[in-house]
């Protein structure tokens, strides 16, 4: 007959009967679990250092190059004593350029991995990096409150290793993202599943505080982020899949709802990837200098604030962990609620896709 078929009914995103709300959720709790485990050495250093010693060893390197006031070693002196009394009074002794470096070296490690990652993750699918990745995410994990307290060296190498297998985290979860999703949804998508950065970010750091001033103390930090991770490991590996139709938790209707609108290509080759339209786009460039711009702040914040809270504003530990946490927890509100406001702009016409990804990030 001329009639045609009635669609079969599917839910909107944000409806709880949706499995792509579901799956933006599990992407969510990845993210969560990975950045939890890659930022917990960044809130728990302020309590694992001993401040007494390395400025002890600070001082004494500046008595032998400097002829330095007794106000101002008077000045050091109470500064310490505050400190220690603030909670920060670990063990270990590491000089503040090698925390740097260890706050650093997951970025050097990254770079290691970005650029062929995405790859990988088409053509094996996104699951299976994922899982992979948590795992050595969380067998790290496990292993650097003992590493930490024997070797410097051995600990910057796993920290770079945290690093490389965030190269793998992001281009499988954007994979992942855009099979689950259609283009008039994929800002509710990123705004749901890339909380699982802010939430790491702010939750992670208010525990960790509470963490280091229990009778457990910064170690506890790094077994509680790997239990995390392996709890997400077992729901993961028990409800996700890399295509819609392979799901038995997927209505019809919603999957005749994605392969009408957002239809998957299980053939992706390496050979079959446009390198040279990518390297040649202008918007492949504009993407990648906002990205900068966006990680240059992200990165101060997420790796430095909490010593710059403790060394320079000298705020107590459990105040570290909170004001740590503001500006993660205001950005979780504003993306989430920007991000409906921009899908509806798309989806009414009002604003093409690239008008609004511009308008919105002119006021980021």
């Amino acid at each position: 007959t001329d009639e045609k078929t009635p669609p079969l009914p599917h839910h909107g995103f944000f409806h709880f009967k949706s499995f792509r709300f579901w799956m933006a959720i599990l992407l969510m709790s990845a993210l969560f679990a990975a950045i939890n485990m890659r930022v917990n050495l960044s809130m728990s250093m302020v309590c694992m250092v001993n401040l007494t010693a390395l400025r002890e060893t600070e001082r004494a390197a500046n008595r032998s190059q400097f002829l330095i006031s007794e106000k101002c070693v008077n000045l050091k002196n109470n500064t310490s004593n505050i400190l220690k009394t603030a909670g920060y009074n670990g063990e270990i002794v590491w000089s503040k350029q090698e925390q740097s470096q260890l706050l650093t070296a997951t970025f050097f490690g990254t770079l290691t991995t970005a650029f062929w990652s995405g790859t990988l993750a088409d053509k094996i699918g996104p699951k299976s990096v994922l899982s992979v990745t948590i795992i050595i995410y969380i067998l790290i994990t496990f292993v650097s409150p003992v590493t930490a307290q024997w070797s410097y060296p051995a600990i910057f190498v796993l920290r770079v290793l945290i690093g490389a297998g965030e190269g793998f985290l992001a281009p499988a979860l954007g994979s992942m993202a855009g099979r689950w999703s259609t283009p008039n949804e994929k800002s509710s998508m990123a705004a749901v599943y890339t909380s699982g950065n802010q939430l790491a970010n702010s939750l992670t750091h208010m525990i960790n505080t509470k963490l280091c001033e229990s009778h457990f103390r910064w170690p506890a930090v790094f077994y509680l982020s790997g239990i995390i991770g392996i709890i997400w490991l077992i729901i993961w590996q028990i409800f996700a899949t890399n295509y819609h139709e392979d799901n038995c938790c997927v209505a019809q209707g919603e999957k005749a709802y994605l392969e009408e609108h957002s239809p998957t290509l299980r053939t992706v080759g390496f050979h079959g990837i446009p390198w040279r339209a990518i390297f040649t786009s202008r918007p492949v460039y504009a993407i990648l200098t906002c990205q900068f711009a966006f990680s240059f702040t992200l990165a101060i914040f997420m790796s430095f604030l909490p010593q710059y809270l403790r060394d320079v504003l000298v705020l107590p530990l459990d105040q570290n962990g909170i004001y740590t946490a503001i500006c993660f927890v205001a950005q979780l509100i504003s993306k989430n609620a920007l991000a409906v406001v921009a899908d509806r702009l798309k989806r009414s016409k009002k604003m093409s896709h690239t008008v609004c990804a511009k308008m919105f990030q002119t006021i980021c």
